[in-house]
């Protein structure tokens, strides 16, 4: 079983929320915010529906696992456009 603690300190994931942690795999996401939309300019905090996107990494302390980042998918109360947004993890 994955040590959540190890595991967000080796992979700087203390901003991330750990919502799902199995045997081999772990599930983060990234705090809700207020986001522009790309295609108006206005501000949206509505949430359309949520994706999980595997993350390739090296194993960590000899253990393979799996990582993944469930990604909200905003839409726009003004113009009704739908987008993702591009986190930017350093691993």
């Amino acid at each position: 079983m994955l040590n959540i603690q190890v595991t967000t300190f080796f992979l700087d994931l203390e901003d991330l929320s750990i919502i799902n942690v199995t045997e081999n795999s772990l599930t983060v996401q990234l705090p809700r915010k207020l986001h522009i939309c790309p295609s108006c300019g206005q501000q949206t905090q509505k949430v359309h529906d949520y994706r999980l996107q595997k993350i390739k990494h090296l194993p960590l302390l000899h253990t393979h696992y799996d990582l993944f980042l469930r990604k909200r998918r905003y839409v726009c109360s003004y113009c009704s456009k739908r987008f993702f947004l591009k986190p930017i993890l350093s691993f």
